[in-house]
């Protein structure tokens, strides 16, 4: 959530979309990857 704040997105469905729509993951899935 600080991510997408400090990135000027107000809404947190919203960043979810754009992330996932340039990334082709979800915020989530992401951090997920980076873990393994």
């Amino acid at each position: 959530m600080e991510i997408a704040w400090s990135l000027g997105f107000e809404d947190l469905s919203h960043f979810i979309k754009f992330f996932r729509k340039n990334v082709d993951v979800t915020p989530n899935a992401f951090r997920k990857n980076l873990a393994v």
